[in-house]
């Protein structure tokens, strides 16, 4: 969806959150954008993340968020596990246990780095991919579904950055989209935008993409009656002409 003016309500909750782990607001404003195209982007790649947004940087910007500019990534996965701890139903418990996951995460490209040909037990089939093992804190009065959630709607298989830390500095957000709609889930939260409250990843995927073409049609509402933009003025600004 092109012409995202606004991030959804659960982003500007995870930048409030998280946004102290960042040195300055365009880190997080990269940051917000991360977040929103993993939810509501029809692909998740770096070029279709931008291109979902109405005035943002050039992609390049992005790009270096994701792979050179100094945030850390491990801190963020542990302000991720920190705030889990706050709420009863994610916190850590007796029960719980840690389940190692071979995962596959298949890309196109050829020249991504540390990419090899594997074999696939559920397509029955040789593919491109990261090789992957993935530690999942699993609670045994519930079941998480991170790697099937992650690969059909939050992009965990989409990302196209070659080198090998780049890969990985995709993963940690993520993990961190899927942490806050599982919490959102959880608590059965439905935003104000929202008719129903959502009970699956994709759902709440889906809830997030009417909140922000919402916040879009607000924004061209206001800008055509309270500031006289013409029609070509706002189909331009949302890379709609």
């Amino acid at each position: 969806m092109p012409g995202i003016v606004e991030f959804p309500s659960l982003v500007q909750n995870a930048i409030k959150r998280f946004g102290h782990l960042f040195a300055n607001e365009p880190e997080r404003v990269h940051f917000g954008e991360c977040l929103t195209g993993l939810l509501v982007a029809s692909r998740k790649t770096v070029t279709s993340i931008n291109a979902e947004f109405a005035m943002t940087t050039d992609r390049s910007c992005l790009n270096r968020w994701i792979t050179q500019v100094g945030w850390d990534p491990e801190r963020l996965n542990g302000a991720r596990l920190a705030w889990h701890q706050k709420a009863t139903s994610t916190r850590y418990s007796r029960q719980g246990v840690i389940a190692i996951d071979n995962v596959l995460i298949d890309h196109d490209g050829k020249c991504i780095e540390d990419v090899g040909w594997f074999w696939d037990h559920a397509d029955k089939k040789n593919k491109i991919a990261h090789d992957y093992l993935i530690a999942n804190y699993v609670c045994t009065s519930g079941t998480q579904t991170f790697h099937p959630d992650g690969k059909q709607h939050l992009g965990l298989g989409d990302c196209q950055l070659r080198s090998g830390e780049g890969q990985t500095r995709h993963m940690y957000p993520v993990i961190l989209a899927h942490s806050l709609l599982v919490a959102e889930l959880r608590q059965g939260c439905a935003r104000e935008s929202a008719r129903n409250v959502a009970a699956t990843i994709g759902e709440a995927c889906r809830s997030s993409l009417r909140e922000v073409l919402s916040k879009t049609i607000a924004w061209a509402i206001d800008r055509a009656t309270n500031h006289n933009w013409d029609h070509e003025r706002i189909t331009a600004i949302l890379a709609l002409s």
